[in-house]
C-alpha cells in the first residue's frame, strides 16, 4: 500500500516537472514585479516621508513685530522646526493652499493679539483646517492645537494671574519684575526644550512592523496565493474517468489527493524558496534595507523558507480546494486569481488590516491568508507564533478533508 502510494506520488511529481520551468517563470515575473513595487515603497519611506515638513500657514494684519520674532525664533531654535514649516499667508492664499493640500492648516492671529498678551489677556486663535480622516497629518493637526491651547493659553494665563496675586498681598513691589522676568524666561525655555520632556517610540502600522516590513509579509502572502494559477493545467480534473478507475482498484479518494496535494506542495516550496531568494535580489538587498528585517541574522533568512511551511500548507490547501471545485481550465485560472485578489484584499496584503473595519479585521483572522500574513509577521518581529503554527495546521488538515469529501463525491456522480 505504500509502495503504490509512492509510486502515485512519483508520478505526480513528474507530472508538474513537466511544467516546472513555465512555473518557476511565472513565479520569478510576480516576484520580481512585486519586490520592484515593494523596493519603491521601502525608497519612499525612508525618504521622502522622513523629510517631508508639515506646512502651516498664519494669517493676521500685524501691527508690530513681536510676532514675527516670536515665529522666527520658533522656527530657528525650537525642535518643532524639524517637523512644521510656518508660513504667512493672506486668508485667500491659505484657503486656496488648504484646498489642494499643501498645507494641513493655517491660524487666524488677532491683530491686537500680542499686545493684548502682554496686558495678560490673551485671545483666541481660530485654527481652520479640513476633514481628512485619521492620518499622521491629523495627530500633527492635533498637537498644534494642543501646544496653542495648553503650553501657551494655560501657562499664559497662570504667569499674569500669580501676578496679579503677588500685587494684590504683597506690600513691597519692588522685585516682582525681576521675580517675573526669571519666571517667564524659565517657561520659554521649557517651551523650547519640550522635546526632553517626552519619549516617542514607533510602534509600526501593524503587528509591530514599518510599514515596509509590514508590506513584505503582505506581498509575500500574494504571491504565495497567485502562484497556484500556472498549475492549473496539471492539478484541475477536467475527466474523472482515470479517478474513477483508481477507486474501483482500491485507491482511495484519500490516498489520491495525499500523492496529488503532496506533488502541488513540492511544486510550491520550490516556488517559496524562489519567492525569498528573487524578492532579496530584485529589491536591491531588501532585506539589510528594510529595518526589520535587518535584524534578522543570515542563518534566519536562510531558513526562512522553511519557517514559512505552516503558511504555505495552509494556502496551498485551499488552492488545491479551488482546484478541485472546477472541471474547466479557464474557470480554475478566474477562480484562483479572484479568489487570491479578494482574500489577500480582506487579510491586509494590499493595505495595512488597522485601516479597515473592525469586520473586516475580525474576518482576516478566520481565513488562511490572513493567518499567513499574521504569521509571517510574527516571524519578522520575533513575536510568538505558536498559536499560528498551530492554526495554519489545523485549517491545512480541514481543507484537505473538505477536498476529499468533494472528490469522493465527484467520483459517485
Amino acid at each position: 500500500m505504500i509502495r503504490r502510494q509512492f509510486v502515485y506520488f512519483s508520478l505526480q511529481l513528474k507530472r508538474a516537472a513537466r511544467y516546472l520551468p513555465f512555473i518557476i517563470a511565472v513565479t520569478l515575473v510576480l516576484c520580481i514585479s512585486l519586490s520592484l513595487a515593494l523596493s519603491s515603497l521601502v525608497t519612499t519611506d525612508q525618504g521622502d516621508v522622513r523629510h517631508k515638513k508639515i506646512k502651516v500657514a498664519t494669517v493676521g494684519e500685524f501691527v508690530d513685530s513681536y510676532f514675527d520674532f516670536g515665529v522666527s525664533a520658533i522656527q530657528s531654535m525650537d525642535s518643532s522646526r524639524f517637523a512644521i514649516e510656518i508660513l504667512d499667508m493672506t486668508e485667500e492664499e491659505a484657503a486656496d493652499a488648504l484646498k489642494r493640500g499643501e498645507i494641513v492648516g493655517y491660524a487666524l492671529i488677532p491683530s491686537d493679539f500680542i499686545i493684548d498678551a502682554v496686558s495678560g489677556d490673551v485671545g483666541h486663535i481660530q485654527f481652520v483646517t479640513n476633514n481628512s480622516g485619521v492620518d499622521m497629518f491629523s495627530l500633527f493637526k492635533k498637537e498644534i492645537l494642543e501646544l496653542i491651547s495648553c503650553l501657551l493659553v494655560e501657562s499664559q494665563n497662570g504667569v499674569y494671574a500669580m501676578e496679579e496675586i503677588v500685587f494684590d498681598i504683597c506690600v513691597d513691589h519692588s522685585d516682582v519684575y525681576d521675580h517675573m522676568t526669571v519666571l517667564s524666561t524659565s517657561y520659554v525655555s521649557l517651551i523650547f526644550n519640550r522635546a526632553n520632556a517626552l519619549e516617542i517610540e514607533v510602534i509600526g502600522v501593524g503587528d509591530s512592523l514599518s510599514f515596509a516590513g509590514y508590506m513584505f509579509s503582505g506581498l509575500t502572502v500574494l504571491i504565495l496565493l497567485l502562484c497556484a494559477i500556472p498549475c492549473c493545467p496539471i492539478f484541475i480534473k477536467r475527466d474523472m474517468a482515470h479517478s474513477r478507475l483508481m477507486n474501483a482498484n482500491r485507491f482511495s479518494p484519500l490516498r489520491q489527493i495525499l500523492g496529488e496535494y503532496s506533488a502541488f506542495l513540492c511544486v510550491m516550496l520550490i516556488n517559496t524558496a524562489i519567492l525569498i531568494i528573487s524578492m532579496t535580489l530584485g529589491a536591491g538587498k531588501i532585506f539589510n534595507v528594510i529595518p526589520d528585517l535587518a535584524e534578522l541574522t543570515n542563518t534566519e533568512i536562510i531558513l526562512l523558507p522553511l519557517r514559512l511551511l505552516p503558511a504555505t500548507l495552509a494556502i496551498t490547501a485551499l488552492q488545491f480546494l479551488l482546484f478541485e471545485l472546477t472541471d474547466s481550465l479557464i474557470g480554475g485560472i478566474l477562480l484562483q486569481f479572484f479568489a487570491a485578489v479578494a482574500l489577500a484584499y480582506t487579510s491586509g496584503c494590499f493595505y495595512p488590516i488597522s485601516f479597515f473595519p473592525k469586520a473586516i479585521q475580525i474576518f482576516s483572522k478566520f481565513t488562511p491568508s490572513g493567518l499567513a500574513r499574521a504569521y509571517l509577521s510574527s516571524i519578522i518581529s520575533g513575536a510568538d507564533s505558536l498559536i499560528y503554527v498551530i492554526s495554519l495546521i489545523a485549517y491545512a488538515l480541514a481543507l484537505l478533508f473538505v477536498t476529499v469529501i468533494i472528490r469522493a463525491r465527484r467520483i459517485r456522480a
